[in-house]
């Protein structure tokens, strides 16, 4: 049983590396009609190693970047005149 679950794991690893990255459902569908093949199996995998992560991932919303910029603000790191310009920015990019 054990050995089954690891082999269906290795399966899957395509799919498993690109859990939270663009074009899951593509590499998942890929890898499960594809995958007993050798060669559907190395671009499932290709594809999960390359492939970019999803949207959202590691970006900040307009209000983190806000509070971000006034605590740079209150710190001294930006000029009252820097904190506008990069405000504007922020709320210009996210509207």
């Amino acid at each position: 049983m054990m050995t089954l679950l690891i082999l269906l794991a290795l399966y899957f690893l395509p799919t498993i590396i690109a859990r939270d990255k663009q074009g899951v459902t593509g590499i998942f569908l890929l890898n499960f009609f594809l995958g007993w093949t050798f060669i559907g199996y190395i671009i499932a995998l290709i594809w999960a190693l390359a492939a970019s992560p999803a949207e959202g991932q590691g970006q900040r919303t307009a209000s983190e970047e806000l509070m971000r910029l006034d605590h740079l603000h209150k710190e001294g790191v930006l000029t009252w005149s820097e904190f506008e310009r990069q405000k504007a920015r922020v709320l210009h990019g996210y509207a």
